[in-house]
Parts: structure tokens; C-alpha cells; sequence
């Protein structure tokens, strides 16, 4: 659960018009949430120096989604 805060947090300041009222839209796709490449790579450096979890291109081509990137989290 601490994880799932965080990240609304870091994405919410990343680009605060993205929406995450709802819990289905934690099941949206990065891009399908406004955010952009550019945006993520920010989200996981502050991931990295907040949290100290690193997450390499290979594990974040495989994160396509907010919940998979909060289940990644939680299982570190």
C-alpha cells in the first residue's frame, strides 16, 4: 500500500493534471495517463533516490502499466 501512495505522489507531481481517482485507473498505461517517456524515466530516477530501488530498461519495458509498477515495488 505505501508503495501505491508513493507512486500517485511522484506521478502526480511529475504531471499534475493525470487523474488517479479512480482505481481502474491505476490499470491505465503510462501513456494512456498523459504521461510521456520523458515523465517516466523521471518517476523511476526519483524511485531510485527515494526509495533506493533501481529499475533497469529491461524491468521497465516490462512495466506497462501504473499497477505493475506499484507490484514490481511491493515484491522488492
Amino acid at each position: 500500500m505505501k508503495s501505491k501512495q508513493i507512486i500517485k505522489e511522484l506521478i502526480l507531481i511529475q504531471n499534475p493534471s493525470v487523474d488517479l481517482s479512480n482505481e481502474a485507473d491505476f490499470s491505465s498505461s503510462f501513456a494512456e495517463l498523459g504521461l510521456d517517456s520523458i515523465d517516466v524515466m523521471t518517476i523511476v530516477l526519483k524511485i531510485k533516490r527515494e526509495l533506493g530501488i533501481d529499475i533497469n530498461d529491461e524491468q521497465l519495458s516490462k512495466l506497462g502499466t501504473v499497477s505493475e509498477l506499484i507490484e514490481f515495488l511491493d515484491n522488492k
